[in-house]
């Protein structure tokens, strides 16, 4: 007899295989038959019109205080999310001396801007010191998701070298000894990984960069054997230039590509998967899926092609039925929403949101429209990616506190030798152009 029958739902079950309706049978707690399940079972959920899905196993997370008085874990439960791992970026709460309570505290909220308070007072301290008590205080609980923790490098050195670990001073090789000791014994005990933060961009609330960011190789390489040995898990590492040079924080110590060999070396001692992000990555997938569907909508719609129509002559336009005062406005919200998007991709990269970056946007965004050339959209796309390179060159070849020089330097130039921009079309004329 089974012990549940999901019955007739759409089963999508994430091989790629087209969508169809089933039944999904579980015994044990594991699913033991897809399809035409004819076997009874203690509960039936009908599933008619419901999708039955695998769930998310979202891997990095930050609930490693919230784990320890919410059992919903919301929002994850809510959007799907069945499995998720904490104790990324190399900060999390054990171990921990009861001195070091508020320092730990200290740490997550000025890394990821969790409430001090909410931590303070929601958590129970003292309930736990060492990984394996942590992981014991919350096999206490009974969760709408699936729960696995990693130890963390900041933890560890604030427990091992106290006030040497937080300010990042060289470990002693007793020191490392220590820690890997402990690295080994919280994989013993259940955790899924070991992880370090090596980006200036994370710092406590009162500061410091997060114990670990400027560990040498010898130190990293250490917790990666003790990792290996325990024969599963996985070390992750958030490298320097993760989401770039950070100039504004005082400049990274090394581009990612420089923290290669670090993790090569970290693989090979630990014989285990090594996982890092580049977050600039992802601000360039956004960046070619708002480019590809900026180019949809100018080419595919009818509000697109009135864009072009009224860009390139709006009494033209007018004459054709176009209602261009609508067109305008709508160019309007979409030019908003464009940099709004870019704005935000910048914040991420600067890690910084003040007023100062207006007159930065600015400067690229002109720079990028001028060199692409007046009414060329096209234009303003190849431009932002001459521009864009261009500077990052000019930051890795010169000098990053005048990457910003390079894109002026560009508008300037241009301006100079061809005013309309080098994809003007040949057919605009001032008068069009007054008209627009």
């Amino acid at each position: 007899m089974l012990d549940l029958v999901i019955r007739g739902g759409t089963v999508v079950d994430g091989s790629g295989a087209p969508a169809y309706t089933g039944d999904v049978g579980v015994r044990d707690g594991r699913i033991v038959e897809i399809g035409t399940v004819s076997e009874p079972a203690g509960q039936v959920i009908a599933a008619d019109g419901a999708l039955v899905t695998p769930g998310w196993v979202d891997v990095h997370t930050h609930y490693d205080g919230q784990v320890t008085w919410d059992d919903v874990l919301e929002p994850s439960a809510s959007n799907g999310v069945t499995t998720l791992v904490m104790g990324n970026c190399g900060v999390g709460f054990a171990p921990v001396r009861p001195t070091d309570h508020d320092a730990l505290i200290d740490l997550m909220e000025g890394v990821e801007d969790i409430p001090g308070t909410a931590l303070s007072v929601g958590m129970p301290w003292g309930s736990w010191e060492t990984f394996d008590e942590y992981l014991d205080l919350l096999d206490q609980g009974r969760y709408a998701v699936d729960i696995a923790a990693q130890i963390a490098h900041g933890a560890l050195r604030f427990y091992v070298m106290g006030a040497r670990g937080a300010a990042n001073e060289d470990a002693t090789a007793e020191d490392i000894a220590a820690m890997s000791a402990l690295v080994g014994g919280a994989m013993a005990a259940g955790a899924v990984g070991f992880t370090t933060s090596r980006t200036i961009g994370h710092k406590a609330r009162s500061g410091r960069p997060v114990p670990g960011t400027f560990a040498p190789e010898e130190e990293v390489l250490a917790f990666a054997r003790a990792l290996g040995s325990s024969g599963h898990g996985v070390f992750e590492a958030i490298v320097a230039g993760t989401i770039g040079s950070l100039d504004r924080l005082g400049g990274e110590r090394a581009k990612p590509i420089d923290e290669m060999p670090l993790l090569v070396a970290a693989a090979h001692a630990s014989g285990r998967p090594v996982t890092f992000t580049v977050a600039q990555l992802i601000i360039i997938g956004m960046t070619l899926a708002l480019m590809l569907g900026l180019h949809l909508l100018l080419t595919r719609t009818r509000i697109g092609r009135a864009m072009r129509a009224t860009s390139t002559n709006r009494t033209v336009a007018r004459a054709c039925g176009i209602r261009t005062e609508r067109i305008i406005d709508l160019t309007w919200l979409l030019t908003g929403f464009l940099c709004g998007a870019a704005g935000v991709a910048l914040a991420v990269t600067t890690v910084t949101f003040d007023f100062s970056l207006g007159s930065i946007f600015l400067i690229y965004m002109i720079a990028a429209a001028v060199l692409g050339g007046i009414a060329q959209p096209y234009g303003a796309m190849i431009g932002g990616i001459v521009v864009g390179v261009a500077s990052q060159l000019g930051a890795a070849y010169w000098s990053p506190a005048y990457q910003d020089v390079v894109a002026f330097t560009i508008l300037i130039i241009v301006l100079l030798i061809r005013p309309r921009g080098l994809f003007a079309a040949a057919g605009v004329t001032r008068r069009n152009l007054s008209a627009t």
